[in-house]
């Protein structure tokens, strides 16, 4: 039986409409495609091809997916007109993007399409989660068209065995004298068709996809034209989590996610990033790969323990970890606090722009851009004044506040994704399905 009801139109039709095929020269631009027989045109390829380019009074609809929160986001919004931003959280319960999520997903949007008006003429925006998207690079040594062209399809090959079940894109983002550097960005088929399916089922279609850090991505090149060809790294931190978006020369790269967000810096305790997020077990996996490689015995969870030396237990009976050592003074006043527990963001920070650092030059970053709430914006000041009393400072990266002085509501500055889903198709285009 299958999950949703289908009104004359196949799902599978549905999904793989959203294929754009695109001609040109494979140093622009390369598109994967599956076997050419899979392309057929469906009634919502046409129904989404013929919806109107989008005026000052053209009703909008953005959708988007937190799965940490569990959390969607429905935005109204008439044209590109932010006053008339209505933004309607409606949460859910399911563990991940299954079955169950997708009844859930149907469910809640029915419920908040009952009462509003037909949507014929309303353009439909869709921001997926980040996790629903692969994004890789692939680095090829500069040789001619034809050759490059044809090792980027064994590449390809290599890397997506199931690529018959993929949308599969690739574009060039860096090439010169030595290599050339290809982005492949792909989504599972049936992903695309269950989602699709679920709006069909809600009268809604949608005309153009992408996923959360790309339309983060968007939001920052729209508002801070300046940053159109800058290679940075845009954190976006959330209250409950928070997402690392990587902009080369203004093109979505690649993104991570932490699973807290700015909640830690506004509570008046130090964090402990092993209560956060577990990553003892990683760490242990590395531990041992070293020992493995020194011919020494292996670690166990409980030596792990030990090494770590005594340790307080909360009133759940897990183990605390020992206080980092610290030159001066604890931190006392609540400002010193949040500080302290965004020195957890900042080692992230840099560690992914270490990790870009030694790709090349071609990927380093310019400066780090962080959205706060303004009344957090302090914290960054704290540390580019503490950067400019360190020796290295020349080699430390530039923190910039994000969100100071922008035109926008307060309820998109939190959301920012939503904003950004409105330009999708004006600057990324290729991460648009």
């Amino acid at each position: 039986m299958a999950l949703f009801k289908k009104k004359n139109k196949s799902t599978e039709e549905e999904a793989i409409d959203v294929v754009e095929e695109t001609k040109s020269d494979v140093a622009e631009d390369s598109v994967v495609k599956a076997d050419k027989k899979e392309f057929k045109i469906s009634p919502l390829a046409k129904i989404k091809n013929s919806l109107p380019f989008i005026n000052k009074n053209a009703p909008i609809i953005v959708i988007s997916m937190d799965i940490y929160e569990k959390i969607v986001y429905v935005m109204n919004i008439i044209g590109q007109d932010l006053t008339t931003a209505n933004v309607t959280k409606l949460p859910y319960k399911a563990k991940t993007i299954n079955e169950e999520f997708f009844e859930k997903l149907q469910t809640i949007l029915e419920l908040y399409m009952k009462d509003k008006p037909t949507t014929e003429l309303v353009s439909v925006y869709v921001v997926l989660p980040d996790e629903c998207v692969c994004l890789d690079l692939i680095q090829l040594p500069t040789i001619s068209k034809i050759k490059m062209h044809e090792s980027l399809n064994v590449s390809v090959d290599t890397l997506f065995k199931n690529k018959r079940d993929l949308i599969l894109r690739t574009n060039m983002i860096v090439t010169n004298k030595q290599y050339t550097t290809y982005q492949a960005t792909a989504i599972q088929k049936s992903l695309m068709s269950s989602f699709y399916s679920v709006l069909s089922n809600c009268g809604m279609y949608a005309k153009y996809t992408s996923y959360i850090s790309n339309c983060l991505i968007d939001a920052v090149l729209h508002l801070q034209s300046k940053y159109r060809s800058s290679s940075f790294m845009f954190v976006d931190i959330r209250k409950e989590d928070t997402i690392f978006a990587i902009a080369n020369k203004g093109r979505t790269i690649a993104h991570y996610n932490l699973e807290f967000g700015y909640k830690i810096l506004e509570n008046n305790k130090i964090a402990y990033e092993n209560l956060l997020v577990n990553h003892d077990l990683a760490e242990l996996t590395i531990l041992n790969a070293k020992e493995k490689a020194k011919s020494k015995q292996l670690t166990s969870i409980e030596d792990y323990a030990t090494e770590e030396g005594e340790a307080e237990t909360d009133a759940y009976g897990r183990k605390l970890p020992k206080k980092t050592p610290r030159s001066g003074s604890a931190p006392v006043t609540s400002e010193e606090v949040a500080y302290e527990n965004f020195r957890i963001f900042t080692k992230w920070i840099l560690l992914i722009s270490e990790t870009y650092r030694r790709k090349g030059k071609d990927f380093e970053f310019e400066f780090v851009l962080i959205n706060l709430p303004e009344r957090l914006n302090y914290i960054i000041d704290n540390y580019n004044e503490v950067i400019k009393n360190n020796i290295e400072s020349n080699k430390q990266l530039e923190f910039r506040a994000f969100n100071q002085s922008l035109n926008v509501p307060d309820d998109l500055k939190e959301n920012l994704d939503l904003y950004g889903a409105l330009y999708m198709n004006s600057y990324n285009k290729k991460q648009v399905f």
